[in-house]
């Protein structure tokens, strides 16, 4: 009997964590899952195998891995071109951008630009409203 309420509280647990991955790190993170759709759609068109910037910038959410060791220290060990990791790492990296930025569309170009460039240049409006285009876009559907 025990074992059988066990394997029911497993499954209604399983059941209240999202079936969503971005849905899943916004629980995590704390970065609204909409960046994270619009991240994916807009870095990769949602292509966990990508490779961009001459193979520095792979998987959905192109993660830099010029910074792999200093992201796998503060947020843990991750591959980018697993989903359900790489939207962890998206979705720390963002709420890092927030927290540091206080504004969420600055923090949104901050993932392309770094806080730095932002800081200095200003965001790039561009990427904003792609990011946001596809996070609503793929939110609703």
């Amino acid at each position: 009997m025990k074992k059988l309420l066990f394997v029911i509280f497993m499954l209604c647990s399983a059941a209240a964590w999202a079936q969503d991955i971005y849905d899943n790190a916004e629980l995590v993170t704390g970065c609204p899952a909409w960046i994270l759709r619009g991240i994916a759609g807009t870095e990769s068109g949602y292509n966990p195998a990508a490779v961009g910037d001459d193979g520095i910038s792979v998987g959905m959410f192109q993660i830099n891995e010029r910074y792999h060791d200093e992201r796998a220290r503060k947020y843990g060990e991750y591959n980018p071109y697993n989903s359900e990791q790489a939207v962890l790492i998206a979705g720390y990296i963002m709420a890092d951008n927030i927290r540091r930025l206080s504004d969420i569309l600055d923090a949104i170009a901050a993932y392309r630009q770094g806080v730095t460039g932002v800081r200095k240049h200003g965001r790039t409006e561009w990427y904003v409203n792609k990011v946001y285009k596809y996070g609503v876009k793929k939110y609703h559907e």
